[in-house]
C-alpha cells in the first residue's frame, strides 16, 4: 500500500557479502505510471492508491556488483472492512524473504527461470491442500450426477488451478488449460453470460502465454507474443511476472487503456495496433527505455501532455489513430513533443506513406 501523499512502506534489505553485514535501511516505492500522465483530477492526499510491485529506495548509497542472495523485511497494513462496508485498519505485518533476486537487466533464462517460480504461485499448506482437494473431489462427484452444472464446472477450474499452485510448471499449465476448457463449455451453456466468460478464459491464456514465455530458454530477451488473445485488459496480477520483458505484442485485441503495460518499466519495443485504445499517444511515454511504439488503428488523440518521450524512442507509429487525423506534419509533431526539450523537437520527422491513414513519426 502507498499513500497518493507520498507515505511508503519501510523496508530493509540485508546483501549476503559478509556473514555479519549491516542491512541497508530503506522504503518500498509503488511502480506505476507517472503522476504527469493523470488524465483525471489529482487524488486527494488522504487517498490510498495500491500497487502489486514496488521498488527499493536505499536511504544512503548502495554500491552493488553483483546480484546475490538477499534478505528482505518489509512491515506492511493490514486493512479489513467494516459492517457498514468500510475500511477499517488491522495493524501491521512483516513480511520477510532469503532468496535470489530476479536480475530483470539481464536477459538470460537464469532470471525468467527465478520470475517463473513466482508465476507458478505459493505452494499450499498440507492442510489447505486437503480442504482444496477434498472440496475438488465433491465438485467432481456432483458432475457425475450433473455434467451440464455450469458452477460446478465453474468451482472445478478454480479448485484444480489452487490444488496446483506451486507445483511443477507441466501440472500448473495442465490445469491452466483444464480452465480454458471449461470455460469455453460453461459459455456454451450459458449464453447470456459469454462475455464474462471469454474474459476469464482470456486471463487463462494470458497467464499460461507467460509461464510458457519465462520457461523458454531465451529468457526475458526473447518476444512475449499475446497478439489476438481477446484481451480486454491486462491484467495486473499477471503483468507482475512480466517485468524485465522487452519485446511485447498486444496487437489485435481489445484493449481500451494501456493499463498495466506502464508499470514495464524494462520495455523497449511495443507493438499494441488494432485495439481500443483510448486517451493520449504520450501516456505511453512514462516507459523509459521505449524504442520502438506501435499504437497503429487504435481511437487515440494527442492532447498535448507535457511528458518528455524516452530518449531511446525513434519510432511512433500512428497510422490510423485520431492523433494523425486532420492534420500536417508540423501540428503532429508539436502535440507529441510538447513536453520535450527545445533541442530535441528538430530531430524529428513525420512522414506519411501511401497507404491511407499512415502516419510514421521517426527521430532521425
Amino acid at each position: 500500500r502507498a499513500d497518493s501523499a507520498g507515505e511508503v512502506p519501510s523496508a530493509s534489505v540485508r546483501w549476503q557479502r559478509a556473514e555479519n553485514a549491516e542491512p541497508t535501511l530503506g522504503q518500498l516505492a509503488p511502480i506505476r505510471a507517472s503522476h504527469g500522465l493523470c488524465r483525471t483530477r489529482q487524488l486527494p492526499a488522504s487517498r490510498r492508491q495500491w500497487a502489486l510491485g514496488f521498488r527499493f529506495l536505499p536511504a544512503g548509497k548502495l554500491v552493488m556488483s553483483q546480484l546475490e542472495d538477499i534478505e528482505l523485511e518489509a512491515s506492511v497494513e493490514m486493512l479489513g472492512s467494516r459492517a457498514d462496508g468500510g475500511g477499517a485498519a488491522v495493524g501491521y505485518h512483516s513480511l520477510s524473504f532469503k532468496g535470489q533476486p530476479v536480475n530483470a537487466d539481464k536477459a538470460d533464462a537464469a532470471s525468467s527461470k527465478c520470475a517463473l517460480l513466482a508465476a507458478l504461485g505459493p505452494t499450499p499448506s498440507s492442510e489447505r491442500s486437503d480442504l482444496l482437494n477434498g472440496e475438488l473431489e465433491k465438485v467432481q462427484e456432483l458432475l457425475e450426477i450433473e455434467p451440464d452444472c455450469r458452477w460446478a464446472l465453474l468451482a472445478q477450474g478454480r479448485l484444480n488451478a489452487a490444488v496446483k499452485s506451486g507445483s511443477m510448471a507441466q501440472e500448473v499449465a495442465a490445469a491452466e488449460k483444464t480452465t480454458v476448457e471449461g470455460y469455453e463449455r460453461i459459455a456454451a451453456l450459458d449464453p447470456l453470460r459469454r462475455g464474462f466468460y471469454a474474459e476469464a478464459k482470456s486471463t487463462a491464456v494470458l497467464r499460461l502465454k507467460v509461464m510458457q514465455w519465462l520457461g523458454s530458454d531465451q529468457g526475458l530477451s526473447s518476444s512475449l507474443n499475446l497478439a489476438s488473445m481477446a484481451l480486454r485488459h491486462l491484467v495486473p496480477s499477471v503483468a507482475t511476472c512480466m517485468f524485465g520483458v522487452r519485446l511485447l505484442n498486444v496487437e489485435e485485441n481489445e484493449l481500451q487503456e494501456f493499463g498495466s503495460i506502464l508499470d514495464l518499466t524494462s520495455l523497449k519495443e511495443l507493438r499494441a495496433a488494432k485495439n481500443k485504445l483510448r486517451g493520449d499517444v504520450a501516456e505511453a511515454f512514462a516507459l523509459p527505455k521505449l524504442c520502438y511504439l506501435d499504437v497503429s488503428w487504435n481511437p487515440l488523440g494527442l492532447k498535448g501532455l507535457k511528458v518528455s518521450p524516452p530518449s531511446s524512442l525513434a519510432h511512433v507509429d500512428l497510422s490510423g489513430t485520431q492523433a494523425s487525423e486532420s492534420r500536417d506534419a508540423a501540428a503532429v509533431l508539436n502535440l507529441l513533443l510538447t513536453g520535450a526539450p527545445e533541442d530535441v523537437r528538430p530531430k524529428w520527422e513525420v512522414k506519411h506513406g501511401s497507404t491511407e491513414g499512415q502516419c510514421l513519426c521517426l527521430q532521425r
